[in-house]
C-alpha cells in the first residue's frame, strides 16, 4: 500500500501474517520503508510497486521469489547484492534472515521455516535458535 506521495505505506496493526513467509516479508518491508523515510534507501513508485504482493508464483517478483520454495529468500538477496549466502549455522548472525529446513527434501516437498536470526546463545554456552512456533 502507498501513501498519496507513493511512499511505501505499512499498517502493521492491520497485517494478518499466517505463515513465516509472510511474517518475515513483512520485516523485510519494514526495514525498507524506515531507511526510504531517513532518505537512506529512496524508494521509486516502480519499486513500491513491485514490492506489493500480487499472488505471484514461486520465483516470480519479488514477492514470488521471497516465499519460493528452496532458497527463495537467499536467492534474492544473492541476486540484488542485499547481503552474503551461507549455509552454516556457524556463520549466521543476528538479523540475518535464514531459512530452516526440517528435512532433506527441497522443493515441493520441503518443509522449513522461514526465520530472522535472533541470537544463539541462551547464556549458558549452549547455541539456540528460537523462532515463533505457531506460524509453522
Amino acid at each position: 500500500m502507498t501513501d498519496q506521495s507513493g511512499h511505501l505505506l505499512l499498517l502493521p496493526d492491520q497485517a494478518k501474517p499466517n505463515f513465516c513467509w509472510e511474517a518475515t516479508y513483512l520485516i523485510f518491508l519494514a526495514v525498507l520503508n524506515q531507511l526510504n523515510r531517513e532518505d537512506r534507501l529512496p524508494l521509486t513508485p516502480a519499486v513500491v510497486q513491485a514490492l506489493l504482493v500480487k499472488n505471484q508464483e514461486d520465483g516470480s517478483g519479488v514477492w514470488g521469489r521471497w516465499n519460493a520454495n528452496g532458497p527463495g529468500t537467499a536467492r534474492f538477496f544473492h541476486e540484488l547484492k542485499l547481503g552474503r549466502n551461507f549455509t552454516s549455522f556457524e556463520e549466521a548472525k543476528p538479523g540475518d534472515f535464514l531459512k530452516i529446513f526440517w528435512t532433506e527434501k527441497i522443493g515441493a516437498e520441503e518443509f522449513g521455516h522461514s526465520v530472522i536470526h535472533l541470537g544463539s546463545s541462551d547464556g549458558n554456552g549452549s547455541e539456540e535458535l528460537p523462532f515463533q512456533k505457531d506460524s509453522l
